[in-house]
């Protein structure tokens, strides 16, 4: 972690300085509700969190909001349809492959297999077919703006980075870009709750409100990361936002504490009663009389 800059707006940070940035974000946030010994081992490991899938979100994300930076940040992997490895069954494991990816990192690039990179480009053009969300992502505003800000109630000093912000879309708008599997309105709502995007809406709207920034929605760009690439356009509900803030107050005071004490336990050490989801004496009854048919 390196020391956080005073609260303020910071246009053309590069990630890695935010990420190592002393503040809370809305990550961390999500692994202190679940127990501050967690939180203190996703801060610890935060750097080595880059999955092939999350490589698919970056790539997407830079070809969206800063198309400019894309040739500089990726590439494509070597031409495993080329002479050097025509002859293997499976040449992304051969030496030749893997010391031509290994040169290509070292020069600073990530490398995305070439169903990554057509899934990528795919998805682009995706949002900006659509005619509201490719709006969104067209009109004027500025991307990967970091902030930082002192949360009013606890003393807290937060950070977040919006993929896009525009001050001039329906009032001023935070956007979000979600690649997923299902952007259907049912499956994206079980994953705002899953993954936290409402908490987190919550959290960039108050840094928003705090710094003075024209923000008066919190929007998501669903866009599925596979044919035919669906996309939808969503806001994030006052409800959903007011709910987020109650967890956010919550999660925001176990930091304060943590920081305060320097100590980060883990689960309860009581014994808990534990029984089975609500939803169990439903589906054990279905079951049965299934079986009785």
């Amino acid at each position: 972690m390196i020391p956080c800059p005073e609260p303020g707006i910071y246009p053309d940070v590069p990630m890695a300085t935010y990420l190592a940035w002393d503040a809370a974000s809305n990550s961390q946030l999500t692994y202190i509700l679940k127990s501050p010994a967690h939180f203190k081992a996703y801060q610890d490991t935060v750097d080595s969190f880059d999955t092939a899938a999350f490589q698919l979100g970056r790539a997407s994300h830079t070809l969206l909001f800063e198309p400019d930076l894309f040739a500089k940040e990726f590439t494509p992997e070597p031409d495993i349809t080329g002479p050097d490895f025509a002859s293997y069954a499976s040449p992304r494991s051969t030496k030749a492959y893997k010391e031509q990816v290994a040169i290509l990192e070292a020069g600073g690039l990530t490398v995305l297999k070439s169903g990554d990179m057509q899934d990528a480009n795919a998805l682009k053009d995706a949002v900006l077919a659509h005619p509201k969300a490719g709006k969104v992502v067209q009109s004027t505003g500025q991307a990967e703006l970091s902030i930082v800000w002192v949360d009013p109630e606890t003393g807290v000093v937060c950070k977040g980075r919006f993929d896009w912000h525009t001050p001039t879309y329906a009032g001023g708008a935070v956007v979000d870009l979600k690649t997923t599997v299902d952007a259907s309105p049912g499956a994206f709502e079980r994953a705002v709750f899953k993954f936290g995007y409402h908490r987190k809406g919550a959290h960039y709207l108050r840094g928003a409100r705090v710094l003075g920034i024209p923000t008066a929605h919190f929007v998501m760009i669903a866009a599925e990361k596979t044919p035919p690439y669906g996309v939808i356009l969503y806001r994030l509900m006052d409800d959903a936002v007011r709910l987020g803030e109650v967890q956010l107050d919550f999660a925001l005071a176990r930091y304060a504490e943590c920081q305060r004490t320097g100590e980060y336990p883990g689960y309860t050490t009581d014994v808990v009663d534990i029984g089975v989801p609500r939803w169990a004496d439903a589906a054990v009854e279905r079951d049965l009389e299934e079986q009785t048919i």
